[in-house]
């Protein structure tokens, strides 16, 4: 097993597999959501910058990445919406190159991964998980907006009014309110 990555998330540490250079985003009870990977020059990196830490996240959307949503839009992104994501794919290398380090934005960019999730054909979508994190960071993006939608349309279904976790002291992160 290799050695941990230490990153300091205000007054904890997390320890990682992979390096990190920033979070991206935080849920409302201030907890990292979304890790920004770096590979510090290595040859052995993720080509995925996005990371989703959020337990909470990672299991609604596996759940409905189960369901076979994966497919669905891929089918939506090169049939009715392939107008729309044409366009929205010649902004996603500037949108990465604007969080990521520029030697890693570098590296993807000569592998031709420069894509959400480290993909090279944008119109395959890799993983639900990585479109919801750069539409977390960036705010931008057909299928990460979708996954979202979807997000709040299960949690409504549970009576609940968005999808992160209730109250500070019941994080399923497990920060117990403390970040």
């Amino acid at each position: 097993m290799s050695k941990p990555y230490i990153f300091h998330h205000r007054q904890h540490k997390l320890e990682l597999k992979f390096r990190v250079s920033h979070t991206g985003f935080e849920c409302p009870f201030r907890a990292p959501v979304v890790l920004i990977h770096t590979h510090k020059g290595e040859s052995d990196f993720t080509r995925s910058p996005y990371w989703m830490q959020c337990p909470r996240l990672i299991k609604e959307i596996h759940q409905i990445e189960s369901s076979g949503w994966i497919r669905i839009l891929e089918d939506w992104i090169n049939g009715p919406a392939k107008r729309l994501w044409d366009k929205f794919i010649i902004r996603v290398p500037k949108l990465l190159k604007s969080c990521l380090d520029a030697d890693y934005a570098k590296s993807l960019e000569q592998e031709n991964r420069l894509n959400i999730g480290g993909v090279v054909n944008p119109y395959s979508i890799k993983c639900l998980h990585a479109h919801h994190s750069f539409w977390l960071v960036h705010k931008e993006g057909l299928v990460g907006q979708f996954v979202d939608g979807l997000l709040l349309l299960r949690a409504r279904k549970k009576s609940l009014s968005d999808y992160w976790c209730q109250n500070s002291n019941e994080l399923e992160c497990g920060s117990g309110g403390s970040i």
